[in-house]
């Protein structure tokens, strides 16, 4: 639930789905690294798992930073694409410095010091007021509007196994980044098979005999928050299809 939308699991995982297709058609495959800078809203928890279904690599930057710390931690997660919202777009465009970027063309670089950044995407779910970008969009922003995504299916929200993303035990699934306030953030890698192991259903008995919801209070960027409610909640529910 969030403000006045709900989803079932099962809705949830249609519109994983949707988004993940989206997002391949864009070039984002496994082991991508994907900066997300998004706030606590449906963006971010549909950004985040869809990207986990095609293998992908989130790296959730805290949205109270900007400029060097904000280019610190594309940088050093070798992120390939950033995820953002109408909402924070204004201060993503100031730190990356997208006014002043003559082109875009045949893929090159957003700016010298994030040499492998090529693509930055308005991801819109209807959660945040749409403004004007229009100048923006030739110079490779790209603005991703849910409801244009392909419709949801079963075969889209549970994937056949031979083509779920293979990752081993020890390579990461997430980079998480410290809060940069004692200097530039520090990255962490979270092992996907600690991401497996917090979301076995058997640590947590008789969590799904009856209807539960769990309130997060904190940024979605945490790693506490990724931990308790991405890994632990909803793994067990949607891990045929993440």
């Amino acid at each position: 639930m969030f403000e006045d939308r709900s989803w079932t699991y099962a809705e949830y995982r249609g519109e994983i789905g949707r988004l993940a297709e989206g997002f391949k058609r864009m070039g984002i495959k496994n082991r991508t690294v994907v900066g997300i800078f998004v706030n606590n809203s449906p963006e971010f928890i549909f950004a985040w798992w869809a990207l986990f279904k095609i293998g992908a690599i989130p790296a959730p930057i805290n949205t109270s930073i900007s400029r060097e710390p904000f280019r610190h931690c594309l940088k050093i997660s070798e992120a390939e694409c950033l995820i953002t919202t109408y909402e924070l777009f204004d201060v993503a465009a100031a730190s990356l410095s997208l006014g002043e970027v003559s082109s875009l063309a045949n893929g090159a670089a957003y700016d010298s010091r994030l040499p492998r950044l090529k693509s930055v995407v308005v991801y819109d779910y209807d959660t945040y007021p749409r403004t004007s970008m229009s100048s923006l969009l030739p110079r490779g922003v790209n603005v991703l509007v849910h409801n244009q995504l392909p419709s949801p299916t079963l075969a889209i929200a549970s994937w056949d196994r031979e083509v779920r993303p293979k990752i081993g035990p020890t390579e990461p699934s997430a980079y998480l980044f410290t809060s940069g306030t004692t200097g530039l953030p520090k990255a962490a890698t979270w092992p996907s098979g600690w991401a497996v192991a917090g979301g076995s259903p058997h640590r947590w008995p008789r969590m799904f005999d009856k209807k539960r919801r769990t309130y997060l209070c904190t940024p979605m960027f945490h790693g506490g928050a990724a931990y308790v409610l991405f890994f632990s909640f909803f793994c067990p529910l949607i891990g045929r299809s993440c």
